[in-house]
């Protein structure tokens, strides 16, 4: 398959010009299924760039929920949206970015917060698999909470008033 005129492969890069790349997209366009962590993302994020991701990859799917720092997409016709409104709604895309920057400065950057995930895994491998279940199950409630609906509602009603006025058919 050609490489289109308005695409530049740059091949294995290194580490600087892979920042600079990434800091100077638009958005990180990631739609592998497979990924059960991607470093490019989260490289992506670093430099306050917002992702797009593929909605049958879980992990990522739920990075993007969980930080508000891309979009998720699963079909052509939902890709085509996402860029449009990365067109059209630039501003909207550039806090994307810097949630998704914040996002892993508190999950992936904090010190304490790693210290904190490590002694929780540590724990949690001598419990009983039934008990790791169960905390899982509340874990999981959580975020059916009034205050977690809450700010997931929030951010759709911000994404809403933000956007451009729909175009008549």
């Amino acid at each position: 398959m050609a490489i289109p005129t308005w695409a530049k492969n740059l091949g294995f890069v290194d580490e600087k010009t892979r920042r600079d790349v990434l800091a100077g997209a638009a958005a990180l366009i990631q739609l592998s299924d497979a990924e059960s962590l991607s470093l490019v993302t989260l490289e992506a994020w670093a430099q306050g760039t917002p992702v797009i991701v593929n909605d049958r990859s879980e992990v990522l799917r739920h990075l993007v929920d969980d930080s508000g720092g891309g979009g998720i997409v699963n079909a052509v016709h939902d890709f085509s949206l996402m860029l449009d409104s990365l067109w059209h709604q630039p501003q909207e895309w550039v806090r994307r970015g810097k949630r998704g920057q914040a996002y892993i400065r508190r999950h992936f950057q904090s010190i304490e917060n790693f210290v904190q995930r490590l002694e929780q895994a540590l724990h949690m491998i001598s419990l009983p698999l039934a008990e790791r279940m169960r905390q899982q199950g509340r874990n999981l409630a959580k975020s059916f909470e009034p205050v977690a609906w809450r700010t997931a509602f929030s951010r759709i009603v911000e994404d809403v008033l933000d956007a451009p006025p729909p175009h008549p058919p």
